[in-house]
C-alpha cells in the first residue's frame, strides 16, 4: 500500500519505550531527538494494521520505523478549531 503526503509533514522522535515498542528503536538506529524528520513516504505491510514512516536518518540511511515512535512537528499548522455551524435559515437571511 502506497500513500501520498504533504512533503512539509515534519516529525520528530518520541520514542516508545518498553517490551512491546515496535521495531528498530529509532533513537538506538541513528536518529536523534535534536532533529525532525521529513517524512519520505508511508508503508504498510498487508499483514499488520502496523504503519511505517520512512525516513533518512542522521547517517544518511534510509530506514522504515513505526509511526508511533513520532510526532508531527508543529500540529497546530494540521487541525483547526471548527467554526460555528450556521443553520441554513440564517445563511438565507444574510443573502436578502
Amino acid at each position: 500500500m502506497s500513500v501520498s503526503l504533504n512533503e512539509e509533514v515534519w516529525v520528530r522522535v518520541e520514542q516508545m519505550e518498553g517490551e512491546h515498542a515496535p521495531r528498530p528503536l529509532p533513537l538506538e538506529n541513528g536518529f536523534s531527538k535534536e532533529f525532525s524528520y521529513n517524512i519520505l513516504g508511508i508503508h504498510s505491510p498487508s499483514e499488520t494494521s502496523e504503519a511505517y514512516f520512512i525516513l533518512c536518518n542522521d547517517r544518511d540511511e534510509v530506514w522504515f520505523v513505526s509511526n508511533r515512535h513520532f510526532r508531527v512537528q508543529q500540529p497546530e499548522r494540521f487541525r483547526r478549531s471548527k467554526s460555528p455551524v450556521r443553520s441554513h435559515h440564517a445563511q438565507s437571511a444574510e443573502l436578502i
